[in-house]
């Protein structure tokens, strides 16, 4: 009966399935190519974020980690249906805070949004 919102790092089947879906729906099916970025899933300088709300995973972020506790927010997503309902921001607050206890002194947010501002 959990209908809280949570914040994992992608781990399970599900949660790639769901990382790629998000990505793809909401920032390359419009341009004829594949993800460019898909080398990041496996690789420790980056991290991948997935946001649950219940048990439904309702949005993503793609965060760049920097040797010198610097990491730059790539890609964060809200699916749709839960855009304008302050999801995203409380989103991006967990993605900071996270971030500041992996011992990461600046954050960069230079990243294409699909959230709720962008609807």
């Amino acid at each position: 009966g959990f209908d809280g919102i949570r914040v994992v790092q992608a781990l399970t089947d599900r949660e790639w399935q769901a990382v790629r879906l998000l990505r793809q729906k909401y920032f390359f099916d419009k341009v004829p190519s594949a993800d460019p970025d898909a080398w990041t899933f496996n690789h420790a300088d980056h991290a991948h974020l997935v946001l649950y709300k219940g048990s439904k995973i309702v949005g993503y972020a793609h965060i760049q980690l920097w040797p010198d506790k610097r990491a730059d927010l790539r890609m964060l997503v809200i699916d749709e249906e839960y855009r304008n309902s302050s999801i995203g921001s409380d989103f991006l607050k967990i993605c900071e805070r996270w971030l500041k206890e992996q011992g990461i002194t600046t954050i960069n947010i230079q990243c294409s949004l699909a959230a709720d501002q962008r609807k």
